[in-house]
């Protein structure tokens, strides 16, 4: 698929009779494509480094403040410890996921499995350095 940056550069190319099938032509969008790419992943990166939410699946436990950043969810936070205390007193995955639900925080057992196995406070992890569990709230 083109980026609209491959497309403008086609399109210019093409008013200027170079052909499409050419091995040139070929070369060069991959390359742009490439520093695109690497552009992009350096701003998602400095975005990260400034504890920005970039979208996705949020981290339960956290909302999205105004200026991008991820904050903790206090009702999210207590409903975490919930987790927590009800693993402590045995009860299964799917069971914390089910009484939960019925108290009207729609969470996976996967979720709970997440952060019930957490060490100490959870904390919001950069993609790729560890799970991040999604939820199905409301």
């Amino acid at each position: 698929m083109s980026t609209a940056l491959e497309r403008d550069v086609l399109a210019k190319l093409k008013d200027r009779g170079v052909t499409v099938s050419s091995k040139l032509v070929s070369t060069i969008l991959d390359a742009v494509a490439e520093v695109e790419r690497e552009r992009l992943a350096s701003m998602k990166a400095g975005q990260r480094q400034l504890g920005r939410y970039l979208g996705g699946s949020r981290p339960f436990g956290f909302k999205a403040a105004a200026d991008g950043r991820l904050i903790e969810d206090p009702a999210e936070q207590a409903v975490m410890r919930q987790m927590k205390a009800m693993r402590a007193d045995g009860m299964s995955l799917r069971a914390i996921a089910a009484r939960l639900a019925e108290a009207g925080t729609r969470v996976s057992h996967v979720t709970v499995q997440a952060i019930v196995n957490a060490d100490g406070p959870r904390t919001v992890l950069p993609p790729g350095s560890g799970p991040r569990p999604s939820a199905s709230i409301g």
